[in-house]
């Protein structure tokens, strides 16, 4: 399980926390909210791709752009070897990665005619980490 709060922090937060939700500068205030974090959705999206890594050591992992849009989490992930296709790029992954290899679509998902080929292709090979709530968009949009 990936636990947010301890493996993707940041100083100024933290030291933010410490101060009681308020950082001072010399012109300006940052005060933190009560609640803050990543959303369910997110939080399901690095668990779903922390298990398949853990699952599938040794295969290889690509990742349709970043996971979420968070570098410290990008490159978490990155240094555990996933591949991590730039989003203006992610529609070369069937000419990169071979039917065996494991593909994620990341929280806020993929186009739909990519969606497709890539189900079409090797259902068993894509973990799907889409939030729902941009699922249930998506099938708004599309009805």
């Amino acid at each position: 399980m990936i636990d947010d709060q301890n493996i993707f922090h940041d100083a100024d937060v933290e030291q933010a926390v410490q101060a009681g939700g308020i950082v001072r500068t010399r012109d300006r205030t940052l005060c933190l909210p009560s609640v803050f974090g990543f959303c369910n959705g997110v939080r399901q999206a690095l668990e779903l791709l922390q298990q398949t890594i853990d699952a599938h050591g040794g295969e290889r992992v690509w990742l349709l752009g970043e996971i979420i849009h968070n570098q410290t989490v990008s490159r978490f992930f990155a240094a555990q070897g996933v591949r991590v296709i730039p989003e203006h790029d992610i529609d070369t992954v069937l000419d990169v990665a071979t039917p065996s290899d494991i593909i994620v679509i990341p929280a806020f998902g993929v186009p739909l005619p990519l969606h497709r080929a890539l189900i079409a292709r090797q259902p068993s090979q894509v973990v799907d980490a889409t939030c729902g709530y941009i699922k249930a968009i998506w099938r708004y949009v599309a009805e």
